[in-house]
């Protein structure tokens, strides 16, 4: 249970990381940064980071998705609902989740680029979610109201944060 908070928490780390000094600042979360600092000190620290590492575009632009898709599916996969005797388990809504997001972004109806690169690199993070071994009992999610099901909620919650403004 540890080593997967761990994971979890490292996954989230890089893919904030990335948006705070690769992404545009107004990012949802680059906004809280400008509003915790100034915008003159954030945009120093953030090109001091970018000068220091260089990341490639595919980094900058497909890897954060992919990880929250990671993230996701490891707080989400043991969890489930039944609609009668039939449980519905909760680890293809991230895959759901990645490509509805891309296709609205191809409609225009959210802000972003539709981009191959994100669904498949979101596609890898969610077969390496699935077979990431976890150490947790299964859950419905409509019965039991617990820890697993809250940082599955948070985990969804986070993509937030990188919502262009």
């Amino acid at each position: 249970m540890i080593k997967r908070n761990f994971l979890i928490a490292i996954t989230m780390f890089i893919a904030l990381f990335i948006y705070t000094f690769y992404r545009t600042d107004y990012t949802l979360i680059n906004q809280l940064w400008i509003y915790l600092f100034t915008q003159e000190s954030f945009t120093a620290i953030k090109s001091t980071v970018r000068t220091a590492m260089p990341l490639p575009e595919l980094i900058v632009y497909s890897l954060p998705e992919a990880l929250w898709i990671f993230t996701i599916t490891l707080t989400s996969k043991n969890l489930f609902f039944k609609i009668r005797d039939q449980k519905i388990f909760l680890y293809f809504l991230p895959l759901v989740f990645c490509v509805g997001m891309e296709l609205l972004q191809y409609t225009g109806i959210t802000n972003g680029h539709f981009d191959f690169w994100d669904i498949g690199l979101s596609l890898l993070f969610w077969f390496l979610g699935l077979l990431t071994p976890l150490n947790t009992s299964k859950f419905d999610i409509l019965k039991t109201w617990n820890k697993e099901v809250v940082l599955c909620s948070i985990s969804y919650g986070v993509v937030y944060l990188a919502h262009t403004m």
